[in-house]
């Protein structure tokens, strides 16, 4: 857990071009509350094609990000990713104003 949140902060700081941040929340949190460089990819039919649209190696990094209390949606996004073959993704979520917290996918 603490190696996966050393990465997000790497990530957050050097902006590495092979590492994605996807916010997986409805658009109405993504506005209210944006981490910095994430896209907001809703969970819809086209999800799998918008994340292809933008990673395009399936060993790019791909951090999942959700609120804590709609975890499954972060589960799902990495399960619907790992089906596709994508094979380094981390989850992270966190509640308005808290430090995000994080688990491997």
């Amino acid at each position: 857990m603490l190696r996966d949140l050393v990465i997000l902060e790497s990530w957050k700081r050097q902006r590495h071009p092979r590492v994605h941040l996807i916010d997986v929340r409805k658009i109405q949190d993504f506005y209210r509350e944006q981490l910095p460089g994430a896209i907001q990819i809703g969970l819809d039919e086209f999800f799998e094609e918008k994340v292809q649209e933008v990673v395009h190696g399936l060993d790019e990094m791909i951090l999942l990000y959700s609120k804590e209390s709609e975890p499954d949606k972060g589960i799902e996004a990495s399960e619907r990713l790992g089906r596709l073959g994508f094979r380094n993704v981390r989850l992270f979520w966190g509640s308005e104003g808290s430090e995000q917290k994080s688990l491997p996918a």
